[in-house]
Formats: structure tokens, sequence, C-alpha cells
């Protein structure tokens, strides 16, 4: 597990280089996350575009990001105060949803040919990540049993995962053929890697888990083939 870890921090790192990056004054416009975060993402976007004087494809990532860090420092302030196993599962779903969404949408960019609109999509979903976060600590909190009740929706919702991975794998002849050349289908073959390896390593986890969580995780999970 933690090579798994370890492996998905450096695919965020490289994937992305961006987010890695620490918020400055002229990053947040001289606003506290907290009077960011009291903005929807939408709002606060066109705030920075206003503050900055800049509406571009790239100002654009950046105010995702910039709202995706804020956010995450809001979220590890309230894991500090959770129990150490909670606060240890969060961290672990986040780093594996983490690299479930940056190595689907490098497989999407593969299987494309390229081109800049996977690298702002990466940028814009870097927001899904803390809400996810926030939602699993929300719901941590409650005093609820640990054991997963069989919830049919849940193992709906698994199978279905299953299946969408296993189609997009370049393995498949008429896959390899959809990609245009052979540097993409190293790529394809490598993102494809790293989302197995997620979805392989959080389900086994889900099973075990309480359904109102695992339902959540899914559901996010869901929100990156839309």
């Amino acid at each position: 597990m933690k090579f798994l870890l370890a492996g998905a921090s450096l695919l965020l790192l490289f994937a992305s280089p961006v987010i890695a990056q620490e918020n400055t004054n002229s990053d947040t416009t001289g606003l506290t996350c907290n009077k960011i975060l009291a903005m929807k993402k939408d709002a606060w976007a066109e705030y920075y575009y206003k503050k900055t004087g800049n509406s571009s494809l790239a100002a654009t990532d950046r105010a995702s990001i910039v709202y995706a860090q804020c956010h995450k420092k809001r979220n590890d302030k309230a894991m500090a105060a959770l129990p150490v196993d909670l606060k240890q599962s969060i961290s672990i779903y986040r780093q594996l949803y983490q690299q479930y969404r940056v190595a689907s949408i490098d497989l999407e960019s593969a299987y494309a040919g390229g081109g800049t609109a996977h690298g702002h999509q990466l940028s814009r979903t870097s927001p899904l990540d803390e809400e996810m976060v926030e939602a699993l600590i929300r719901l941590k909190r409650q005093s609820k049993p640990t054991n997963n009740v069989k919830n049919k929706e849940v193992q709906v919702r698994i199978d279905r995962l299953r299946s969408q991975v296993r189609q997009l794998n370049p393995a498949i002849p008429k896959n390899q053929e959809a990609i245009p050349s052979p540097s993409y289908r190293n790529h394809a073959v490598s993102s494809y890697a790293e989302m197995k390896q997620s979805v392989d390593s959080i389900i086994p986890m889900l099973l075990k888990e309480r359904e109102d969580v695992s339902l959540v995780i899914l559901k996010f999970m869901d929100r990156l083939k839309n």
C-alpha cells in the first residue's frame, strides 16, 4: 500500500505540476481561504477574473487549483481532529481517488491523441478531490455501525465501475486501433495500469465500508464520466 500511495503522489506531481504549487497572495487575490471558500466555485472564478484582469483558459485552471488548495487546507484541519483510524481511512480514499481521477483523464487524453483540453480538465476537476473528502469527514463524524449492510446500489455501482474499466483496456484490439500512435499507446498502457490499480485497491475497501460512505465515493468516481 505504501508503494501505491507514493505512486499516486508522483503521478499527481508529474501529470499536473501546477497543482502542487502553493498559493501566493496574487493567486488568492489577497483573500483568505475562508473567504474564497465562502463563495461557490463559479463565483470565485468570476471574482478571480475581475481581480486579475484575466479570464483565459489558464486563469480558469488556476482559479480551480487555488480553490482546491484552500479546500484541502480546511479539510486537513478538520481531519486533524478525527481519531487516527478515521483520518488514515480518509487520507487513503483521497489518494486513491486522486490517482483514479488523474489516470482516467490521462487515459482519455491518450485515446484522443493528446490536446490541451485534458490538461484543463485535470486542473478543473481538482476541486472534486476535496469535495469528496469533506463529504467523508462529515459522514465519518457520525456514529453509525461500521459494517456495510449489503446495499444493492453499492454493488450495482461497483459492477458498473469494473465494467467501465475493463472496456477501457488498451490491450483490447479495437481499443489499440483507436489510439493514434505508438507513443500514445504506451501512454495509454501506463495510465490504464494506474487507473486499474486505484480501482482494484479501493473496491475491497468499499465492500467493507459503511454503505453511505461507499456510495459517496462511488458517486464521485461516476462524476468523472459525465
